[in-house]
């Protein structure tokens, strides 16, 4: 049997107050560093999934971000909702590489990057899925003028590349000419060779 305290007996009341405040106050501070740790925990991981989405060059989505997009996009495709890819290609980012260096490359990217970043809509996405290559998912795509509005989107880039004096070959599809985003990108894609191939014969 354990000790038995008499109400008469203060000092051993006040023992085992002091030690059950003692407890209390351990259990609180664990309780604390739980929740600190548990907090901490879950920013790094947030940090890590964000990061893992980020080109590092140049602070746009990258490929990792597509795969995470594919199933909502796909999704939207079987609804009919509409949405615009844009594959775009740097012209000539290998030759700068060679001659005049990866640093003077880097540069370039980033100055493409920046460009898109200044011509399409902030409820875009933009993806440079590595090396010359980048991609621009076009939300929110209206369901009337598909052609005028793809227009639109290719003039507005090709207009903002231009005056900075940046080359670039690209090719536009719209979801509704696919379906499912990876066909939808191998269609922007293919576009984007023929412009390509328009540029060299001039």
């Amino acid at each position: 049997m354990g000790e038995e305290i008499k109400y008469t007996d203060t000092p051993l009341l006040e023992r085992r107050i002091l030690e059950l405040e003692s407890q209390n106050s351990k259990l609180s501070e664990e309780n604390e560093f739980l929740k600190s740790y548990n907090e901490s925990l879950t920013s790094r991981l947030e940090r890590e999934i964000r990061n893992n989405h980020i080109d590092t060059l140049t602070g746009l989505y990258n490929r990792c971000f597509l795969e995470s997009q594919k199933e909502r996009l796909n999704i939207l495709s079987f609804g009919g909702i509409l949405y615009g890819v844009v594959f775009l290609d740097i012209n000539g980012l290998k030759e700068i590489n060679d001659t005049k260096g990866h640093k003077e490359g880097d540069i370039l990217i980033k100055k493409i990057a920046q460009c898109l970043e200044e011509t399409v809509s902030s409820r875009d996405f933009i993806i440079r899925l590595g090396g010359d290559e980048f991609l621009v998912i076009v939300n929110d795509f209206p369901p009337r003028s598909n052609e005028v509005e793809k227009d639109v989107v290719i003039d507005r880039i090709k207009e903002g590349m231009e005056s900075r004096n940046l080359d670039i070959s690209l090719g536009f599809a719209i979801s509704s000419e696919g379906d499912s985003i990876d066909t939808i990108i191998d269609l922007a894609d293919l576009r984007m060779y023929e412009d390509k191939r328009k540029i060299k014969k001039r």
